[in-house]
């Protein structure tokens, strides 16, 4: 028969030994747990930090189109009015030049002299062979000729007083008042008439 030995020094370093393998366990479980815990929290404000940014980059871009949409409503409103701003200031600039013009050619003298200047201006490179005048502009200068150039002034009853016409060799250059003002018109608006 064997008797157990009575000696409790092998018996606490087994309890010593469980302890702390217990211990070590409960610590690795324990790291472990908070470990996990971390990453679902990490993952957790992850997601929502994912969230918010969709919802802000949706916020973003509704805001940006409402404010398109509302620059573009406001262009549309604009538009025309300045567009129908700027044709009526246009017409009427050309109703002014139209009416001082008128004013000028009262003077039948200066209408008769300007004309024929402003035929002799217009030649560019190709040589004026004659000048058209009204005949009543023709009478009031005098002339039968250019001064200084020997260029012949000829009567054209067609023309209005103060219009003038150059003849070139190969055509003619367009110096009446009403053409000049058509072409201003023309170029104000655009090429519309």
């Amino acid at each position: 028969m064997a008797f157990r030995s009575l000696d409790s020094a092998p018996q606490e370093q087994v309890m010593a030994h469980a302890r702390s393998t217990g211990y070590a366990e409960g610590y690795a479980t324990g790291i472990r747990a908070a470990e996990q815990a971390a990453r679902a929290q990490r993952e957790a404000v992850q997601l929502q930090a994912a969230q918010a940014q969709a919802r802000q980059a949706e916020e973003q871009a509704q805001a940006l189109a409402a404010l398109r949409a509302a620059g573009r409503a406001v262009a549309a409103l604009a538009v025309p009015p300045a567009q129908e701003s700027a044709a009526a200031l246009t017409a009427a600039a050309v109703e002014l030049a139209e009416a001082i013009i008128g004013q000028v050619l009262c003077d039948e003298q200066f209408a008769a002299r300007a004309a024929m200047e402003r035929a002799a201006k217009l030649s560019g490179t190709e040589p004026v062979c004659a000048v058209r005048l009204n005949p009543q502009d023709l009478q009031l200068l005098g002339r039968k000729t250019l001064p200084g150039t020997g260029i012949e002034l000829r009567a054209d009853a067609a023309l209005s007083a103060g219009d003038a016409v150059a003849e070139l060799e190969h055509g003619f250059l367009d110096a009446r008042i009403s053409t000049a003002l058509r072409r201003a018109k023309d170029a104000l608006c655009g090429g519309a008439p």
